[in-house]
């Protein structure tokens, strides 16, 4: 540790409680371990108690009982008011211990010494001073309460009993470093100068690097670089706190915040997050604008003045009060891992672990050499937020699998040197596995922004992009407000890229499309318009080569998604040399010679490195694009080149798999617009996808493949085809053990609310199942609490329906109901597990392994069956009663080993006996029944298929990255 002379503290960014524990542990420091510490509660006046002989000094004795109070000012102020108001405090205070009707007094438990700890400032000027005045008051109160003596720690004694208790100063070091932590943050901590300094120019370093939002996606003029300060927002979640079973609607970013700050104040509250969001969501961008904040208040005030780093920081500050985002408390240190760069990391054969991954991302970022063994003392000294970004964008079950072993190994041995550490993962929700479900992990939900927010975000955009006219600004706002106002593109409005691009095509159009492959495919042709009009050779090749340009870009798109699918591949970029071969081929099979479509090709690859409509340079060997959701329109534009039956083979072999329900969700929006011959054949796949194996009828992908086309809404113009994607979609109602639900039926509120036919239809489909069965009847209160967050007709006949139906579920129910498969439960409606009766009932292998096996497998078939029944011995049955209904049986999620369940959900035989031991499951073992489906699903849909999309399309083979 560098050498450590006397500094003062930030004890004003202490709350009282944490205070307190300051107070109680420099108490510990000073006094020693016979001091005995008071937790929350009522505490008769004290922090802590001594008892016992204290030597101050030579002439200065304490034998006796000696209380330690805490007074902690929240916002000192720096003046004569901060000693008025501690005078007012300890008056207070003291008059108690001397009012004989008091407890204090009549349980004997006035003090023979007593200590005053304090964060405001007192003067020492004589008599008149604060330090003076306060053991003037406490000296009228001595001889009434039988005070032998007293000590004050006012703010600059305890500044200088931290500079001489190195452990406490440690502890409390994110709390109480002043604004200028990094310039010198050696001198809080035990860490050497030469790591502190390192982890100080990463900050910066950081901080610089992430100012950008990349609107590439949004055609701004330059290049799409906005800084993030200038558009940014909180956004509306989701949240259930775990430690008290309550759902509120919560600003995410500060949700994020106030958890990380929450952490050890709130008793079972978990210490990380899953944010969980759609495409486009914002989920990535959350994440970047935490890490910011998180530097901002480590930086402080010490960026040199009108430097990069200070200009960026004070642009940070106003962004977050604009959006009302608080400085955290805790002073955590940030770093954001892209989990698809880490997932090829360790696919590489690096054997990379978490932290050492880190390391070298400081490592590049800086010039200094950081090791993991550094990080790890980092990691010792200092609390850490780590973002974990895109686990959905690592689609290969192995690398998922493998991913996930190291983030529990990282949680271990940041457990193992007692490290703060508050992780924060995102993920779609499609493919997501409930991986971090009772792993000490809160969840988050993204919520579509309210029509009010999407209007503020686009004016915010518009007031960014058009500063320097405001007619034009006025005229976006205006059409933004229209379209708000229009049902149709009001519901396009509800995630900030579906925003920003509506807000770019309001600028040279009157109207929105109305339906969401619209609204990519307009933005993609008013892209493209934009890049031709420039001046200069890449507008003349645009104008000249636009069919070749498409083909190339959807080429590449529809590439890289398959690429994405294998491990290894999580983050691919398409080389230039690839590139160049691709275009070299898409050339001269349009008959262009071949010493032309060479030249013509470096042409085309140059523009892609500046920029090439939505194609931009990754780095210098590498294209691809910034932004997902522009890759998978991509992908979905290839997908629906040629023959209407090629088409549909397409559409039908990657329907299961969540790695490609966007694409699939795009093409399909694309023919119900572009081919409405083909709309009966895509409800026809959707049926048939349902009945088409034993596994299939086990997952209904068909069904959920409706609820997300109806929510997309492709069928505005079709109600026909509406109430036929409707009946498809509630066909989920209608199976038994269905607690998992798609994403989308929330949406279903917009969609149905509008249409009386739908209404009722969805009224019948619900009440019928609530009349059936207790499965189907739990499924149906599961809609019904999904559809009450809308604001429309069907939200309304939801509330409705559960205010007089719903408390007839046994208290059994409603807790597995409450624990397993409702993210939106009414307060009331929750069981807390103190009203239960909890016990082991086995593992899931015992449940259903029998069945399993005592199908025909032979050879590798039954191989892969054992294997699986070993993954599913960590899956924990817990038997939960009431009392009155016994026997009922909870699944305690642990997720088995992917890569071996998708390997065996791949094989047929395998698939149709793990689906039939779920459908031997008996009726009243629901809830795992339950959990036991949602593996399942969650299995089936990470199969690969790109080796089935490479037999219809073989002109994807052997294309290497």
């Amino acid at each position: 540790m560098g050498n450590h002379g006397p500094v003062d503290y930030d004890l004003t960014r202490l709350g009282t409680r944490e205070f307190e524990h300051v107070t109680q542990a420099l108490a510990l420091g000073v006094l020693g371990p016979a001091v005995s510490v008071f937790g929350d509660g009522p505490d008769g006046g004290r922090e802590a108690t001594f008892n016992g002989r204290l030597l101050w000094s030579v002439d200065d004795e304490w034998d006796g009982h000696v209380v330690i109070q805490a007074k902690h000012r929240q916002r000192p102020l720096g003046t004569r008011e901060d000693t008025v108001w501690l005078l007012q405090q300890v008056d207070s205070e003291l008059a108690r211990w001397d009012d004989p009707t008091r407890n204090r007094s009549k349980n004997g438990k006035r003090p023979d010494y007593l200590i005053i700890s304090t964060n405001v400032v007192l003067s020492g000027v004589p008599r008149t001073g604060g330090i003076d005045s306060v053991n003037a008051l406490i000296a009228r109160y001595a001889s009434n309460i039988g005070l032998r003596g007293w000590r004050v720690w006012h703010f600059d004694q305890l500044s200088r009993m931290l500079d001489n208790n190195e452990s406490v100063r440690r502890s409390f070091a994110h709390f109480i470093t002043p604004g200028d932590v990094l310039a010198r943050i050696d001198r809080y901590i035990d860490v050497s100068t030469d790591l502190a300094r390192s982890m100080a120019v990463y900050v910066e370093a950081e901080m610089l690097a992430n100012k950008w939002i990349r609107l590439a996606e949004a055609g701004h003029t330059t290049n799409g670089k906005v800084e993030l300060a200038s558009t940014a927002i909180d956004l509306p979640a989701r949240w259930q706190n775990s430690a008290s079973g309550e759902h509120e609607t919560v600003n995410a970013g500060r949700c994020v915040i106030h958890h990380a700050d929450s952490i050890d104040k709130v008793p079972g509250l978990s210490p990380h997050i899953v944010i969980v969001g759609g495409p486009g969501q914002g989920k990535t961008t959350l994440g970047q604008l935490v890490c910011q904040l998180y530097r901002v208040a480590m930086i402080g005030t010490t960026a040199a003045p009108d430097s990069d780093v200070d200009h960026i920081a004070g642009s940070l500050r106003s962004c977050f009060t604009r959006i009302d985002l608080p400085s955290p408390i805790r002073k955590r240190w940030p770093i954001r891992v892209e989990l698809a760069k880490y997932a090829d990391a360790i696919a590489g054969g690096e054997g990379t672990s978490l932290l050492r991954y880190m390391a070298e991302q400081v490592s590049n970022r800086i010039s200094d050499r950081v090791t993991a063994s550094m990080l790890k003392d980092w990691l010792r000294a200092w609390p850490w937020l780590v973002v974990l970004d895109g686990l959905d964008e690592v689609a290969a079950a192995s690398s998922r699998d493998e991913v996930l072993v190291r983030i529990t190994d990282f949680l271990v041995e940041s457990r193992s040197v007692e490290a703060d550490v508050s992780l924060v993962v995102t993920t779609r929700p499609q493919g997501y596995g409930g991986e971090f479900h009772g792993r000490n992990f809160e969840h988050l939900n993204l919520m579509p922004l309210e029509a009010q927010d999407a209007i503020a975000y686009a004016q915010l955009l518009a007031r960014v992009r058009h500063s320097d006219d405001p007619d034009l600004r006025d005229s976006i706002n205006a059409r933004m407000r229209q379209a708000a106002g229009d049902l149709a593109t009001a519901r396009l409005m509800t995630s900030p890229l579906q925003v920003t691009i509506m807000s770019l095509l309001l600028e040279a159009r009157e109207r929105a499309p109305q339906a969401r492959y619209a609204l990519f495919d307009a933005y993609y042709s008013t892209m493209y318009a934009r890049e031709m009009g420039k001046p200069g050779p890449i507008g003349t090749l645009l104008e000249e080569n636009k069919r070749h340009v498409d083909a190339i870009h959807d080429r590449v798109g529809l590439l890289l998604h398959c690429y994405a699918e294998s491990a290894g591949e999580s983050d691919a970029a398409l080389p230039r040399t690839q590139l160049r071969r691709l275009t070299i081929k898409r050339l001269t099979v349009e008959g262009h010679e071949q010493l032309y479509a060479e030249r013509l090709a470096d042409r085309i690859i140059d523009a892609a490195t500046s920029r090439l409509v939505l194609l931009v340079a990754k780095n210098v060997d590498h294209v691809g694009y910034e932004v997902r959701s522009l890759q998978e329109f991509a992908a979905a534009r290839a997908l629906t080149e040629g023959t209407d039956d090629d088409v549909i083979d397409r559409l039908r072999v990657i329907a299961t798999s969540a790695h490609w329900r966007n694409p699939w969700l795009f093409a399909a929006g694309r023919l119900f617009v572009e081919r409405e011959h083909l709309r009966g054949n895509i409800t026809n796949l959707l049926n048939e996808l349902d009945v088409t194996s034993e596994l299939n009828m086990a997952t209904m992908p068909g069904a959920e493949l409706a609820l997300e086309l109806l929510a997309d809404d492709v069928a505005r113009s079709a109600p026909t085809y509406q109430r036929i994607l409707l009946q498809r979609g509630l066909k989920v109602l209608d199976y038994e053990f269905r607690t998992i639900i798609s994403v989308r039926l929330a949406a279903l509120d917009n969609v149905v609310s509008s249409d009386e036919s739908m209404m009722r239809e969805t009224r019948q489909h619900v009440e019928a199942a609530d009349k059936a069965g207790r499965s189907r009847q739990i499924l149906a209160a599961y809609a019904l609490w999904k559809w009450r967050e809308g604001n429309g007709a069907l939200a309304k006949w939801a509330r409705q329906y559960i205010s007089k139906s719903s408390m007839r579920f046994s208290v059994t129910q409603r807790f597995l109901m409450t624990h397993q498969i409702v993210d939106a439960m009414p307060k009331k409606f929750i069981v807390q597990r103190s009203e239960v009766k909890v016990r082991s009932g086995g593992n899931l292998a015992a449940l259903v392994g029998e069945v399993i096996l005592a199908r025909d497998l032979h050879g590798s078939d039954r191989r892969a069956a054992e294997e699986l029944l070993k993954s599913f011995k960590r899956f924990e049955l817990q038997i939960v009663s009431d009392g009155t209904e016994r026997n009922v049986i909870a699944a305690y999620l642990i997720m088995p080993d992917y890569e071996i369940l998708v390997e065996a959900l791949a094989r047929k035989n395998v698939a149709d006996a793990v689906a039939f031991a779920l459908h031997s499951i008996p009726d009243r073992f629901w809830g795992v029944a339950g959990s036991f489906q949602a593996i399942i699903q969650v299995g089936a849909q990470r199969i690969p298929t790109v080796h089935l999309l490479e037999e219809l399309m073989p002109e994807l083979r052997g294309q290497e990255t």
